[in-house]
């Protein structure tokens, strides 16, 4: 008879775990579109520009879009956890479900168990598409923004009008031909940051080459000008010099947009981040012991400080599945009927306390004053003490 008993209760305790899972799945799909569509809005505005001015293709926004997207996930995947597991949980306490449970027997570790499973399976499955999907999506998202202008810069260019649409720089060409690659007696303006230098090129003939470079094969378009002159000036102190040329490659920048969230280390699959991590370490050392020369030494420091910060991240993104989905186990299982505003508030203050710390870590790591695997790792380290502390303390009297 008891093992009957045994044998039922196993399958029971089964059934309610699936349950758990399943009532998981749908906060965390609806969270997760929720928060890549938020994101997305902060982009969205630059790329109307683009998508407006450039007459591009459905086919092309919608992929466009979708490499966005896939790019925003390791943001939003841990927040949505976080949000998932709370809202799971507390409408469980608000229809009486958890109380059932307790009344079975079942303990807040049988309970956390499936919660705890599926966020390490989603830390996984996260830490395997930043190897090399998420990294690659971001290729093709820059490529194809840097595309879309520079077949703008090609078409846009027109003879007697002002090109304006790059960065700090202003052409202007008697006579376009050849769809806009040949420019004959061009004129352009260069401005800095600031205002105070200024350069001002007069050339008889350019021309316009499109070239790909890099491993990820990034479309770059760049002017070549052909006998002509460079008149530079220094407003701050009056300086005036002019130089001669008789040819002369001019850098256009190849995209209009700013892409924030797109580094080049972003762009890298964590194999090569790994590779590239070593031979500036190498690089690095032997210039310390005096077999090589370095010239450049500041800059490779400041190149491995950003693979660092990149590596770091991308395995702080896993680990952030696992410590969110058992915050929001010891936040929203206190109490047994968790209120809406109550769940909106502390929803709200761990993910600000969370990102406020660490970004506050991460500026200190960018003056060089904080190894980055310490700044990453410390906010996920404070909050497994908090759930440490909470799940102690957590109610389970009847």
């Amino acid at each position: 008879m008891a093992d009957c008993f045994d044998v039922r209760y196993g399958v029971f305790m089964r059934v309610i775990q699936r349950y758990l899972v399943t009532s998981f799945v749908g906060p965390f799909v609806l969270g997760s579109l929720f928060f890549v569509i938020f994101l997305l809005t902060f982009q969205l505005f630059n790329l109307v520009k683009v998508i407006l001015n450039k007459d591009v293709p459905l086919t092309e926004v919608l992929a466009l879009f979708g490499h966005m997207a896939i790019s925003f996930t390791p943001l939003s995947i841990p927040i949505s956890i976080l949000f998932a597991t709370m809202f799971t949980l507390s409408k469980l306490a608000e229809d009486s479900e958890i109380v059932a449970m307790r009344a079975f027997g079942f303990s807040k570790n049988k309970i956390f168990l499936p919660f705890l499973l599926i966020g390490t399976l989603i830390g996984f499955a996260l830490y395997s598409v930043n190897l090399k999907i998420i990294p690659n999506s971001k290729t093709q998202f820059k490529n194809t923004v840097i595309k879309l202008t520079s077949k703008a810069i090609l078409r846009n260019v027109k003879s007697e009008q002002f090109y304006a649409e790059i960065p700090k720089a202003t052409i202007y060409a008697e006579k376009v031909s050849k769809r806009g690659t040949l420019l004959e007696d061009v004129f352009i303006h260069i401005r800095n940051r600031e205002g105070f230098d200024e350069r001002s090129i007069l050339a008889k003939k350019g021309v316009l080459i499109k070239t790909q470079e890099g491993p990820e094969r990034s479309p770059k378009i760049r002017l070549l000008l052909y006998d002509g002159n460079i008149a530079k000036i220094n407003r701050s102190n009056k300086d005036v010099a002019k130089i001669l040329f008789k040819e002369y490659e001019f850098p256009i920048m190849s995209s209009d947009l700013k892409i924030g969230f797109v580094t080049r280390d972003g762009m890298r699959s964590t194999t090569e981040i790994i590779e590239l991590r070593k031979n500036i370490k190498s690089q690095i050392s032997k210039s310390k012991s005096g077999e090589k020369k370095v010239t450049d030494l500041k800059g490779l420091r400041r190149r491995l400080l950003n693979l660092e910060i990149e590596y770091w991240q991308r395995i702080n993104n896993s680990i952030q599945c696992v410590i969110f989905v058992t915050l929001g186990f010891c936040l929203s299982f206190g109490h047994n009927r968790f209120k809406k505003k109550g769940f909106s508030g502390a929803l709200f203050l761990s993910i600000i306390g969370y990102y406020g710390v660490f970004f506050f870590l991460l500026s200190i790591v960018k003056k060089g004053e904080m190894s980055p695997s310490l700044a990453i790792l410390t906010p996920s380290a404070l909050v497994v003490l908090l759930c440490f502390f909470l799940m102690r303390r957590l109610n389970w009297v009847s």
